[in-house]
């Protein structure tokens, strides 16, 4: 996966990584020596708590009375389903907006990300469809808190969503790493699937290369520091490419 940036999500460049984590060479030569120099300590302490900050929007609408008001205005509306991703049973949050009639077109955020990533898209819905935006788990309002790596679970957040309208399947978009995960639903359900689009797709495993930041999102005192939703997406992007493999 090539950084880039992600259309209409959150606006930041999305890192790759590979699939556990392992020293680099200097790596922990370099903690040690941010740790012996306060100077250099506080200057990652700030820069985290930084990005901490422009990944804000991995929190989306969840607090944002404002947001809230936009997404009537719009007849975009919040709802819930329940899945089962392995042995956990899970409520997906999800944007909804159009004809309750209409063929089904799912779209589906890459890492970090949630629904509000493709608000303008349910703010303008063809006549006709009917556009569903979901938090992947892990991300937004859906639970868990902790990490789901697996992109058969990610896939299954999809399932009860897959309703076919006067025989008309859903269309499913994925960006980034949404992509592999709506190749899985496509592979895991395919007769409820009727197409998919892959923007920017995640989906070559070879292109997975970590990233150095990445290896220190994960040393404390950092990774206590990280919100949820960060902490998900440096780990889920390290379990990336051995998913993809599977995938394949």
């Amino acid at each position: 996966m090539s950084d880039h940036l992600r259309p209409d999500d959150s606006g930041l460049i999305e890192n790759a990584a590979v699939g556990a984590l392992r020293p680099r060479k200097g790596f922990l030569s370099l903690i040690m020596t941010i740790l012996k120099n306060p100077f250099s300590y506080l200057g990652l302490l700030l820069l985290l708590s930084a990005c901490s900050g422009l990944f804000s929007e991995g929190e989306d609408d969840v607090n944002s009375e404002a947001i809230a008001a936009r997404y009537v205005e719009n007849g975009i509306r919040r709802e819930s389903v329940s899945v089962t991703l392995g042995d956990t049973i899970t409520s997906v949050s999800y944007l909804i907006a159009g004809d309750p009639g209409g063929q089904r077109v799912i779209f589906v955020h890459g890492t970090p990300g949630s629904a509000k990533g493709w608000e303008r898209y349910l703010a303008n819905v063809t006549p006709g469809f009917e556009y569903i935006a979901i938090d992947r788990p892990g991300f937004g309002r859906t639970d868990p808190n902790h990490l789901v790596a697996a992109l058969d679970h990610q896939a299954a957040a999809l399932e009860p969503l897959l309703d076919t309208r006067s025989g008309k399947k859903p269309i499913l978009i994925g960006h980034s790493l949404g992509g592999p995960i709506v190749a899985a639903a496509a592979a895991n359900y395919p007769d409820r699937v009727g197409g998919i689009i892959e923007l920017a797709g995640s989906v070559d495993p070879a292109q997975e290369k970590i990233k150095f930041i990445q290896y220190v999102g994960e040393t404390p005192p950092f990774v206590w520091m990280l919100p949820k939703w960060l902490k998900n997406t440096n780990r889920e992007v390290f379990a990336l490419k051995a998913e993809l493999i599977k995938l394949g």
